[in-house]
């Protein structure tokens, strides 16, 4: 599995937005707050919390990441990609 790397990670109403790097490639794509509250047990009230479960779970979302990629390819620019929970699979 190539190294993903992720930056410029933004809270919204929605969960966590990023930009992902692979390959020498890059997209941009979202954590759910469903799977960051999953993610950390807890409800997701506060950007702040949805930002420290995204940094607290970096790792799994690197490899759902990877694991969208290796499946779907790179968003076009300017597409965002909502990671689904099947990436998570000790998530169900």
């Amino acid at each position: 599995m190539s190294k993903v790397e992720m930056t410029g990670m933004q809270a919204s109403p929605d969960g966590v937005q990023f930009t992902a790097s692979t390959d020498g490639a890059q997209g941009l794509f979202l954590v759910p707050i469903d799977i960051l509250s999953d993610l950390a047990c807890s409800s997701m009230d506060f950007d702040d919390e949805m930002i420290e479960s995204f940094t607290s779970h970096a790792n799994l979302i690197a490899k759902a990441v990877a694991i969208t990629v290796a499946e779907n390819g790179m968003p076009a620019p300017g597409e965002r990609v909502e990671l689904p929970r099947s990436g998570f699979p000790n998530l169900d």
